[in-house]
């Protein structure tokens, strides 16, 4: 199946599939992430080189079992986030999604909200998928509040799957199917 090139757009942001051409600015924000960020993805640093960062974007460019979108803020047109759907299985009709904002400036203005509303139009819409499925650590209530906001329910529990900030940790499974898109 060939990559799709389709963006996304409302008032609030706009959705840009990531090329070549952003990664200057995609080392910069990354390896600026806030400390939040970093937590809530369970990461111990982010920081990247801009060489490592493209050679990234090469390969996600040439593997259609994935789409990385970029959001950006719609009225400054700063680049906030992305997000992912990735392994995914056309045969089965799934795939996995991601999202990350990467400062805590830019959250709790609606913008996870919307950008996952777009990533599953394409899922459902674009791709026709049947299931997107997550992982969420526990930890992360906002993030798993947005994705039952979102439609996604709760599967099961990865208990105590990840030692993290001294603990161990667990992580939630969710998914969302195609008849419960809305």
């Amino acid at each position: 199946m060939n990559k799709l090139n389709i963006e996304y757009e409302n008032d609030l942001i706009k959705l840009v599939l990531i090329k070549p051409e952003h990664s200057i600015m995609y080392t910069e924000k990354v390896n600026n992430s806030s400390a939040e960020t970093i937590y809530f993805t369970g990461s111990e640093d982010m920081r990247v080189t801009e060489e490592q960062t493209l050679k990234y974007i090469n390969n996600m460019q040439e593997n259609n079992k994935r789409y990385d979108y970029l959001i950006f803020d719609k009225k400054s047109n700063n680049f906030i986030g992305e997000v992912v759907l990735n392994e995914i299985d056309y045969e089965n009709r799934k795939a996995n999604m991601r999202i990350l904002i990467f400062n805590k400036k830019d959250y709790n203005k609606g913008f996870g909200n919307q950008a996952i509303k777009f990533i599953l139009k394409h899922g459902f819409e674009a791709l026709k998928l049947h299931r997107i499925e997550l992982d969420v650590y526990d930890f992360n209530e906002r993030a798993k509040y947005l994705y039952e906001k979102t439609g996604f329910k709760i599967e099961g529990v990865s208990r105590d799957c990840k030692f993290y900030n001294g603990k161990f940790c667990s992580s939630i499974n969710m998914s969302i199917l195609e008849n419960e898109y809305f």
